[in-house]
């Protein structure tokens, strides 16, 4: 074989070898495109199906919503549970017929309610009747508010989940009550007491089980609260009034800002006064801050009571219905960087080892303010021609601005926005300029040319 016929055969072999490479890289590109299509259309599909799902089925708390939170298994352990909150609220001519319970009177944010017959959960609109059964479902920094009667009703806080029961006759008690299943979370109620008829809360939890009762005689209203601790023991607290607690045989009497702890197994412990009250430091009230662009972070301070934790929150209105932050807090303070115009309540409350709350009586509004308007101004300047070197320039802008003649700071009455100032010319063009700044940024300016042509 001669040189040729190998070059020859070489170059077949090398284009051969570019044709099989060709081909693979084209084959390769190919099963990616198709894999790439097969993806799209399955995420279509998915799309759809989730889609036709929403349409199908009312909204409620998805598998993920569970899965994230004590589990599928244990929820529905936690649901078969007789967890009972039960009280006598004089609801007979509310439910002649024995079904309707009650009235879900106020619905903050996001707060849910299933049927009995129901296996979906729906948006709750207020003024909603409860049946036997119904349940109540708020999440975070939702509430909503349950009635029974005019002196007897119940809120609950965020995270919580409550399943209402139809009036009974109690045995034990020698009366008609209502009853709710407290499955998690907090609620707060009031008993009201006319002297001819005791009112009482029995609590059935996970955990433990309770008898609150209001003393004989006594015509007052009982506020109580009663949290699901995170080991299945409750606190119940007392916020105004007194009552009994009975719990494991054991009678405990307990009064006006005092809470106790009532565990499976164990007599209720004696009762503690609540945290005391938090003393609030900063921002102080009706403060109001201004910004033109991005919103100024806010410092929110108090004193340390001694607590184990405090509860900051922070709200659209008085009533905490809108609430916009709602955290407990190791420390005195919380910085708040994007709250936006406008106003705005903030409350504290101390928090004990035990998870007892302690009431927060004070409360303080501060207003954010969007500003982006320059603050007027208006500046008394002399003529373009004078004779002296000296001169007590005077003006007005609006309260609270800062005034800077020639770049200085200058003082001003803070409270009416008038100033005067005297400056020192030098002889010749002499250019003066005054500007006022708002707390927002917003600049505005005045500027004017005098020339000085002899001394004083």
């Amino acid at each position: 074989m001669n040189t040729s016929t190998i070059t020859i055969a070489h170059k077949a072999a090398t284009v051969q070898n570019a044709d099989t490479t060709s081909i693979s890289i084209k084959s390769a590109v190919k099963v990616i495109f198709e894999l790439i299509v097969v993806l799209a259309l399955v995420m279509v599909f998915f799309l759809f199906l989730l889609k036709l799902l929403n349409d199908f089925f009312p909204e409620g708390s998805g598998i993920q919503e569970i899965i994230s939170g004590t589990g599928a298994a244990e929820m529905a352990a936690r649901l078969r549970k007789d967890l009972l909150v039960q009280s006598d609220n004089g609801i007979s001519e509310l439910a002649p017929s024995g079904n309707l319970v009650a009235t879900l009177a106020e619905a903050n944010r996001d707060v849910r309610s299933k049927r009995a017959n129901s296996i979906t959960w729906h948006s709750s609109n207020t003024g909603m009747a409860l049946y036997n059964q119904d349940a109540v479902q708020t999440f975070s920094r939702s509430s909503a508010t349950i009635n029974f009667d005019e002196e007897n009703k119940l809120q609950l806080g965020p995270d919580t989940l409550v399943i209402i029961k139809r009036m009974e006759q109690d045995i034990l008690f020698n009366d008609k009550r209502s009853s709710l299943i407290l499955v998690e979370g907090e609620l707060s109620g009031s008993l009201g007491n006319n002297n001819d008829a005791e009112r009482h809360v029995e609590i059935l939890t996970a955990g433990a089980s309770a008898h609150i009762r209001t003393r004989d005689n006594i015509d007052e209203t009982v506020k109580f609260k009663v949290s699901v601790n995170p080991d299945q023991s409750s606190t119940v607290a007392i916020l105004q009034g007194s009552a009994e607690i009975i719990s494991q045989g054991v009678k405990q009497r307990i009064g006006v800002d005092q809470a106790l702890v009532i565990r499976k197994g164990i007599a209720p412990s004696k009762p503690k006064p609540l945290p005391a009250p938090v003393d609030l430091k900063a921002p102080s009230n009706n403060r109001t801050t201004y910004y033109r662009d991005i919103p100024d972070s806010i410092k929110f301070s108090w004193h340390d009571s001694g607590a184990k934790q405090y509860r900051l929150i922070i709200s659209r209105d008085p009533q905490q219905k809108v609430v916009l932050f709602d955290e407990k807090l190791d420390k005195p303070e919380f910085t708040h960087g994007n709250l936006a115009h406008g106003e705005y309540y903030w409350r504290v409350s101390g928090i004990d080892k035990e998870g007892s709350e302690g009431k927060s009586l004070k409360q303080r509004k501060v207003r954010v303010i969007q500003d982006y308007l320059p603050p007027a101004l208006s500046v008394n300047f002399p003529g373009e021609n004078i004779s002296s070197n000296s001169f007590i320039i005077s003006g007005k802008s609006e309260p609270g601005a800062k005034i800077y003649i020639n770049n200085g700071l200058i003082k001003t009455n803070r409270s009416t926005g008038e100033f005067s100032h005297k400056i020192t010319l030098t002889n010749g063009i002499n250019v003066i300029l005054v500007e006022a700044a708002d707390s927002a940024g917003n600049i505005s300016y005045r500027s004017h040319l005098i020339n000085v042509d002899g001394k004083s």
